[in-house]
């Protein structure tokens, strides 16, 4: 759909809320295609704020950890912005919506879901629940949240009050390696750690350089999710 069929769509159903779930992740992924990156992750949420904002309309849309470098503790909303690394951060980054009453960006961590999909932590948990060993990396660190919890909070937040401010942070505080989440995510499914191994991020080819120690700080206890 171009812009102006976008335009003339939001102008025709007239909605309340409009959620831009739309995104390229993956360093790898989007240094590949990083036209396609960038159209997805920047333009596309810039030319979609604009035309909510000349309706009246207000937009959600999710940013992520990845627009920061490392820390070594939790990265809270009022730290300043280095440009990041990597494609799929900077994309990200020039992505985030403007400081304007109807226009919010959510900025999300490691996110986990409920049911099997192909992200690293499911895919690990599956070779583990088949008795294969597993690898993984002890230095990438975030502070995870389940995007079902996202999802539930947000919206009830949203139902409640419609009061989301213009930039905040969605996180679980528990700044924790990605060894450590998986660890914990496979005991609460009753899969076997056993046959897990810690390894270094730098064990594992990556055509960008990326940063390792992030983890967000929850903008108030609102956005403060259980992990």
């Amino acid at each position: 759909m171009d812009r102006s069929s976008l335009s003339l769509y939001v102008q025709n159903i007239k909605p309340d809320l409009v959620i831009n779930c739309l995104s390229i992740n993956g360093i790898k992924s989007c240094f590949l295609d990083k036209n396609a990156a960038y159209a997805i992750n920047a333009y596309f949420p810039i030319s979609l704020a604009q035309i909510c904002a000349a309706s009246s309309v207000k937009l959600i849309h999710f940013s992520t950890e990845c627009v920061f470098d490392n820390s070594p503790t939790l990265i809270d909303d009022a730290c300043t912005l280095g440009f990041p690394a990597t494609t799929y951060g900077a994309s990200k980054l020039l992505g985030e919506l403007p400081n304007h009453h109807n226009l919010h960006t959510i900025r999300l961590p490691l996110l986990l879901s409920h049911k099997p999909n192909n992200q690293i932590v499911w895919k690990i948990a599956n070779r583990l629940s088949h008795g294969l060993p597993a690898f993984c990396s002890r230095d990438v660190i975030s502070s995870p949240v389940f995007a079902d919890d996202v999802a539930t909070r947000i919206l009830s937040i949203w139902l409640d009050a419609g009061k989301i401010p213009n930039l905040l942070h969605v996180s679980s505080d528990e700044r924790q390696s990605l060894y450590e989440t998986v660890q914990k995510f496979c005991v609460n499914k009753g899969i076997s750690v056993g046959s897990l191994k810690s390894s270094l991020d730098s064990d594992y080819p990556s055509p960008e350089k990326k940063p390792l120690a992030l983890g967000l700080k929850a903008s108030a206890k609102d956005y403060l999710l259980p992990w």
